[in-house]
C-alpha cells in the first residue's frame, strides 16, 4: 500500500493525467486485493471504508496518510501474532489471534525478557509506536518537539487477566512530570474484551496527586502503586463516573501521570486475546529517565523486558505492583 501511494505522489504521475487514469484502476485493484486478504480478515469495519480510502487516497493527503496508517497496522499485528504463534501460544491461522491456552515460550527461549524484547522491537510494531504519525501528535499536544520512550509496553492479554486501578506517576515521572501516556490499541477491544478505563476527573483529585507526587515504585517498595478500592466503589465514593468505550484498531487513549485507570477483564468466549501497547511521550528538551531510553533499556526496576507481565506466557498469570 505505502509503496503504491508513493509511487501515485511522485511529480512523475502528478504532472501526466493520461498516466494517473491509466495507473489508477490498475494500483487501486492491487490494493483491494491486498486489503481482500489482509483487511476483510482482521478489521471488517475498516474494510467497509476502503473503497472510500482508495479514492480518496489518489488526490487526498489526508486518506493517503489514514490508508498507510491501516496498513502499518495490520502488518504489526501480523507480525506480533506470527511470534505469539510461533511459540504455540495462539492457534493457527495467527491471524485470528485466539489464545490456545498452551505455550512453548519457555521450552523454546531460556530467557523471557530476551523473547519479549525481540516482540517489542519488531520494526513494523515500531513504525507504529515510534513513528512520525503518533510524534506529530504529541508535538502538537506539547506545543514544542517531542519523543517517545524507547521502551514500551506491548500487551497481549489472554481471557481472565485485566489490569489493576493506579495511575503512572511512580512508575515514568523520575526525571520530569511532563509525561503522557499513549493507551494504543492493535485489535478490536468490546467491552468484553476488557478495554481501558479511567476514573473521571480523576486527574484532579488532591488526595491521589499527594500520595503519588513523588512516589516511585522502585524505590518505595514498602508502597503499592495499585489503588485496591473496587473502581465501582472509588467512583461512587467520589461521586464520579467510569469512563471506557468500545475500541477499534489504530484508536489511541492519551491521559496523563495522576489520572487513575485500569482494564476490565478480558472474558469474551471466542478466546481471543486483546493486543494492546502503552507508550509514553515527553517534550524532547526535558530531562530523560535513562531507564526508559536507549538501545537497550532497563525499564522501571532494571530488569528489561523481563519485568513485564506480557513477558510470561498468555496462559500464566500476571503479578501486581
Amino acid at each position: 500500500v505505502t509503496a503504491h501511494l508513493n509511487f501515485m505522489a511522485t511529480n512523475f504521475v502528478r504532472n501526466n493525467p493520461s498516466v494517473t487514469a491509466a495507473l489508477e484502476k490498475n494500483i487501486l485493484e492491487h490494493i483491494s486485493l491486498m486489503a481482500q486478504e489482509q483487511v476483510q480478515l482482521e478489521f471488517p469495519e475498516e474494510f467497509k471504508m476502503m473503497p472510500q480510502l482508495q479514492k480518496a487516497a489518489v488526490q487526498d493527503p489526508g486518506a493517503q496518510q489514514q490508508l498507510q496508517q491501516m496498513a502499518q497496522i495490520i502488518e504489526a499485528r501480523k507480525d506480533i501474532f506470527h511470534k505469539l504463534g510461533e511459540v504455540e501460544e495462539i492457534q493457527y491461522p495467527y491471524i485470528d489471534g485466539i489464545s490456545s491456552g498452551k505455550s512453548k515460550r519457555d521450552m523454546m527461549f531460556s530467557n523471557r525478557g530476551e523473547f519479549w524484547e525481540e516482540v517489542s522491537n519488531l520494526k513494523s510494531l515500531r513504525k507504529v509506536t515510534n513513528g512520525q504519525t503518533l510524534k506529530n501528535v504529541f508535538d502538537k499536544i506539547f506545543g514544542v518537539p517531542a519523543v517517545g520512550f524507547d521502551f514500551i509496553f506491548l500487551r497481549a492479554v489472554a481471557g481472565g487477566k485485566f489490569t489493576h486501578m493506579h495511575c503512572d506517576s511512580g512508575f515514568f515521572t523520575r526525571k520530569t512530570e511532563k509525561v503522557l501516556t499513549c493507551w494504543l490499541v492493535l485489535t478490536d477491544v468490546s467491552l468484553e474484551k476488557g478495554p481501558l478505563f479511567i476514573i473521571k476527573d480523576s486527574h484532579k483529585f488532591k488526595d491521589i496527586y499527594e500520595k503519588y507526587k513523588g512516589f516511585d515504585v522502585d524505590t518505595h517498595k514498602n508502597i503499592k502503586a495499585t489503588i485496591e478500592t473496587h473502581p465501582v466503589d472509588f467512583a461512587k465514593e467520589r461521586n464520579t463516573k467510569i469512563l471506557t468505550a468500545e475500541f477499534k484498531p489504530g484508536d489511541a487513549l492519551i491521559f496523563g501521570m495522576y489520572t487513575v485507570h485500569g482494564t476490565f477483564e478480558n472474558h469474551t468466549k471466542d478466546n481471543k486475546i486483546r493486543l494492546t501497547c502503552d507508550i509514553r511521550f515527553q517534550p524532547i528538551n526535558e530531562p530523560k529517565d535513562p531507564r526508559y531510553f536507549g538501545s537497550k533499556p532497563g525499564g522501571t526496576t532494571g530488569g528489561g523486558y523481563g519485568e513485564l507481565n506480557s513477558a510470561r506466557p498468555l496462559n500464566e498469570d500476571w503479578h501486581i505492583r
